[in-house]
C-alpha cells in the first residue's frame, strides 16, 4: 500500500520535480520496483504516461525507453491480475513509446 500511495503522490507532483530528481531518483525507483499488484502497475503506467507528454522535460530519452522502461513494462502484459482497462492502458503506453522510438 505504501508503494501505491507513494506513486500516486509522485504522479500529482511530477510537474514540480526537477529533471535531475526524475532521472536520478524516480526512474530507478520505477525500474527496481517489483510490479505485481495491478494498482501499482497502473500508477506506474500513469507516471510514464505523464512523462511521455513532455519527454524532454522529464528526461525520458529514446535510449532510456528502449533499454530500461520498455523491458521493465513488457513482462507486465502477462499479469493475469490486470483488469481490461489496466491492460489496455499498459499497452497504450507501450505503443506510444514504440511510436516515439520509431520517430
Amino acid at each position: 500500500m505504501i508503494t501505491l500511495y507513494t506513486l500516486l503522490a509522485v504522479e500529482k507532483v511530477m510537474d514540480k520535480l526537477e529533471r535531475r530528481i526524475i532521472l536520478d531518483e524516480l526512474l530507478p525507483l520505477l525500474w527496481d520496483n517489483k510490479l505485481q499488484d495491478p494498482d501499482v502497475i497502473q500508477a506506474t503506467v500513469n507516471i510514464y504516461r505523464v512523462m511521455l507528454t513532455d519527454s524532454k522535460k522529464y528526461g525520458l530519452s529514446v535510449n532510456l525507453m528502449a533499454t530500461r522502461v520498455m523491458p521493465s513494462l513488457l513482462p507486465l502484459t502477462m499479469n493475469a491480475a490486470l483488469h481490461l482497462d489496466q491492460f489496455t492502458s499498459l499497452l497504450e503506453v507501450l505503443q506510444e513509446m514504440l511510436d516515439t522510438i520509431d520517430r
